[in-house]
């Protein structure tokens, strides 16, 4: 039977809220194209991070 790590649900749920949080705050001050391209250039670097992990297995394979 799986048990619910509670340490780590809470401390998902604070981070998640605090974050919730600063998204607001950010929204009255920055212009939704600018978090567009923001969000465009995060999930980029994430694609290349994730494609050099994969690259880098497949080449150690």
């Amino acid at each position: 039977m799986n048990q619910i790590n509670w340490t780590i649900l809470i401390i998902f749920t604070a981070i998640t809220l605090i974050g919730l949080m600063i998204g607001i705050q950010l929204k009255t001050k920055l212009k939704s194209e600018k978090l567009k391209v923001g969000f465009g250039y995060f999930l980029g670097a994430i694609g290349i991070v994730i494609a050099s992990k994969e690259i880098n297995q497949f080449i150690n394979f």
